[in-house]
């Protein structure tokens, strides 16, 4: 019976050896298949990241035309309605020049006026 058991013993352990080689076989099989999924994955997700980024992008590029022609636009308006103001301004400045111009001329008036009030009068010879 010694032999028996011996042999019922190494038909085991080679029964174990042989189920072990198998799992570890499987764990192999596993791993690689787990590698496989995770390379697909990952290349998955570059793809969508790499969409996701050009549409981050063609959106930031929109806004910033959007942003350049507001820009733009306000710039435009600010140099017309400084335009109009300077327009403004030196036709307040023409019109306050006449007026002190005018008030020179009367002034001047006035004064001969009365110098030729304070001058005698030449007198005329009949002849």
């Amino acid at each position: 019976m010694c032999l028996d058991e011996l042999e019922c013993e190494r038909a085991d352990s080679l029964q174990l050896r042989s189920e072990n080689f198998q799992l570890r076989a499987q764990i192999a099989q596993l791993k690689a298949e787990n590698a496989q999924v995770e390379e697909t994955v990952r290349q998955d997700v570059c793809e969508e990241l790499s969409k996701q980024i050009e549409a981050m992008e063609h959106a930031c590029k929109l806004r910033i035309e959007d942003e350049r022609l507001a820009m733009d636009h306000k710039w435009k308006r600010q140099l017309h309605i400084l335009s109009r103001e300077i327009a403004r301004r030196a036709e307040d400045e023409a019109d306050w020049a006449i007026c002190q111009l005018e008030t020179k001329v009367q002034d001047l008036q006035d004064q001969l006026g009365q110098l030729r009030h304070t001058l005698p009068r030449p007198r005329i010879r009949l002849l």
